[in-house]
C-alpha cells in the first residue's frame, strides 16, 4: 500500500526543489491488509530470533482485520478512549517500521530498538497495556514489511519527502550530506528515526 500510495501521489515541489508526495493511509486499513503477519511476528519474534518472523508472511490476508477491529469497535464508557489508544499505538508502530524499512534498515536493529519488548504504562487502563503493546508490534512489522517494498529510487525519494517536512533546525541537525550517515553516531541515527516516524505520523497517517 505505501508503495502504491507513492506511485501514485500528488507531488509538490518546494521552493529548495524537494520533492513533496501528497498522500494519506488508513492505518487501520493498511495493517489489516497485510493480515497475519503482524501477529505471527508478535508470537514469534521472541521464539525465533529477532525478526525472522519479519519475512513469514509479507503480503497474506490473515486475521489480524478482526483483531483491530476489536479493539476499535469497544462498547462501554470507555469506548473512544480505548479506541483512541489503539489507534495511537498501532500509527506509533507503523510510522517508526514504514521509516526504518524505507531507510534500508536490517531487522535486527529494528528489533534491537524500536521493538516494545514491555508493555506501556496506561494509568487510567492498565488492562488494556498488553494490547497496546500488541497493537504498537504488529503495526511495527506492517509498516516495516511496506517501507521494504519500495525501490531504492522510491526509498531515497520517500526519505527526501519526510526530512524536507521536518522543521529548518530538524533538517540542519539531520544534514546526511554535510555529515555522512556513516559518521553519525548510533544515538543520532536513533534520534532521526524517531523524529521522521513523527514527521511520517503527522502528514501521512489518518
Amino acid at each position: 500500500m505505501l508503495k502504491e500510495m507513492i506511485e501514485q501521489a500528488e507531488v509538490e515541489t518546494g521552493a529548495a526543489g524537494i520533492k513533496k508526495f501528497e498522500y494519506f493511509i488508513d492505518v487501520v486499513e493498511e495493517v489489516a491488509e497485510i493480515g497475519d503477519l503482524a501477529l505471527e511476528a508478535v508470537s514469534l519474534a521472541g521464539m525465533s530470533g529477532p525478526w525472522q518472523a519479519a519475512g513469514i508472511a509479507v503480503g497474506t490476508v490473515g486475521v489480524l482485520a478482526q483483531y483491530v477491529g476489536v479493539w476499535l469497535q469497544l462498547g462501554g464508557a470507555h469506548a473512544e478512549a480505548q479506541a483512541e489508544i489503539a489507534k495511537d499505538h498501532l500509527k506509533r508502530g507503523f510510522s517508526y517500521g514504514a521509516v526504518l524499512g524505507g531507510n534500508g534498515v536490517g531487522p535486527h536493529y529494528v528489533y534491537d530498538n524500536f521493538w516494545l519488548h514491555v508493555p506501556p504504562n496506561l494509568p487510567f487502563y492498565p488492562e488494556f497495556s498488553e494490547r497496546a503493546q500488541n497493537l504498537q508490534n504488529a503495526g511495527l512489522v506492517a509498516g516495516f514489511s511496506e517501507g521494504k517494498r519500495l525501490s531504492s529510487e522510491e526509498m531515497r525519494a520517500f526519505m527526501r519527502d519526510i526530512r524536507s517536512r521536518m522543521s529548518e533546525a530538524d533538517q540542519s541537525y539531520f544534514d546526511y550530506e554535510s555529515v555522512p550517515w556513516k559518521d553519525w553516531s548510533p544515538d543520532k541515527k536513533k534520534e532521526f528515526y524517531t523524529t521522521a516516524a513523527a514527521v511520517f505520523r503527522r502528514d501521512h497517517l489518518e
